[in-house]
């Protein structure tokens, strides 16, 4: 899957920050893959940087202060999937969506679709 000259590079990092957050290493490597295919000074059109891709803000929040560092950005990427994976619960699949800034939108928009869809049940069912 990674080849192995693109995950020797960087392997140190994503294998001790995946041990530490309990996250299979592979799953960081496949979000490395297809974030920024193994390039640490990729940039997105919507600003994300770095192996991992992570926004300016969300880096911020992180602590990392060197979006291209390999190190930072894995240390970044590898804990926001944890917050992520946190957030639901150890759902791998959602978290992975939402490791993304579209999907989290989406995400966030269907929240807020089955809210209403519920609130008029209830309300229909009270009355």
């Amino acid at each position: 899957f990674p080849t192995r000259r693109s995950s020797d590079l960087y392997s140190e990092y994503v294998n001790k920050y995946a041990e530490e957050n309990e996250i299979d290493p592979m799953w960081i490597y496949a979000i490395i893959k297809v974030e920024s295919n193994f390039n640490a000074n990729a940039t997105s059109g919507s600003g994300a940087k770095g192996l991992m891709q992570l926004m300016p803000a969300t880096a911020k929040d992180l602590g990392v202060t060197d979006m291209t560092n390999p190190e930072q950005n894995v240390d970044g990427g590898v804990r926001y999937l944890k917050s992520m994976m946190n957030r639901y619960n150890g759902n791998l699949i959602l978290a992975l969506a939402a490791y993304n800034p579209v999907f989290q939108m989406y995400i966030a928009e269907l929240a807020v679709n089955i809210l209403q869809f519920l609130e008029n049940i209830l309300e229909f069912q009270c009355s």
